[in-house]
C-alpha cells in the first residue's frame, strides 16, 4: 500500500493597525490540483512514489485581522479534508504563515495545529514551513513533527524551502 500526504496551505500575515479586515474575498483560494500547483511543490512526492491528498491552498497575503467567518470556512475545508481522509494519511505538509491574527480566537495558525492534533492524535507527522517571524508558542511547536522557515528576506527561498521540506516528509515517512 502506498504512503498519503495531505497538503495545505494558510498563509495570512495579520496587522491590527490596518483599518479594514481580512474576509474570503481577500483570499486566493484553490482547491484540489489547482491548490497543489500553485503551492509549487513540483513532483517531490511523486518522485517519492508518496500520494498527495489536496486540500485547501489559502493565501491572504498580508492584511488586517482576518474575519471569523472567513477562518472558520478556510480551517473547516482543511478538516473536513483531513477527516475524510484520516484512516489512509501517512503525514501531512503546511505551509502556515505562522502571523495570522483571526478575531476572536488570536492566532489562526496556532488554532489550526491545536484543531488539527484534536482529529488526528499526537503521533501523525506534520511538517510545517513557514515565515521566518511568525509567531511560535510552546504548543504550536509541539503540535508538529518539524518545522522549517525560509532563510531569506525577501523570501526569495520560499519555494525552495517548501520543496525541501516536503523532500525531508518523504524521507521520514521512508526511514522513520
Amino acid at each position: 500500500m502506498g504512503r498519503k500526504v495531505l497538503v495545505a496551505q494558510f498563509v495570512t500575515e495579520s496587522n491590527a493597525n490596518i483599518p479594514y479586515k481580512t474576509d474570503l474575498e481577500n483570499y486566493d483560494l484553490r482547491f484540489g490540483e489547482d491548490a497543489i500547483s500553485q503551492m509549487n511543490m513540483g513532483t517531490v512526492f511523486a518522485d517519492a512514489g508518496i500520494e498527495v491528498v489536496p486540500s485547501v491552498y489559502a493565501n491572504g497575503f498580508s492584511g488586517g485581522v482576518v474575519t471569523r467567518n472567513a477562518f472558520d470556512y478556510i480551517e473547516n475545508r482543511l478538516l473536513n479534508d483531513i477527516r475524510a481522509n484520516l484512516g489512509t494519511l501517512d503525514g501531512m505538509f503546511l505551509h502556515l504563515h505562522g502571523a495570522s491574527e483571526v478575531e476572536g480566537i488570536g492566532s489562526g495558525d496556532h488554532h489550526i495545529l491545536a484543531e488539527i492534533r484534536k482529529v488526528v492524535g499526537p503521533y501523525l507527522p506534520i511538517f510545517v514551513v513557514c515565515d521566518p517571524h511568525g509567531n511560535l508558542c510552546k504548543e504550536y511547536a509541539e503540535a508538529t513533527t518539524l518545522i522549517r522557515s525560509y532563510r531569506e528576506s525577501p523570501h526569495t527561498d520560499s519555494i525552495a524551502t517548501m520543496r525541501k521540506v516536503a523532500a525531508m516528509l518523504c524521507d521520514f515517512l521512508k526511514d522513520r
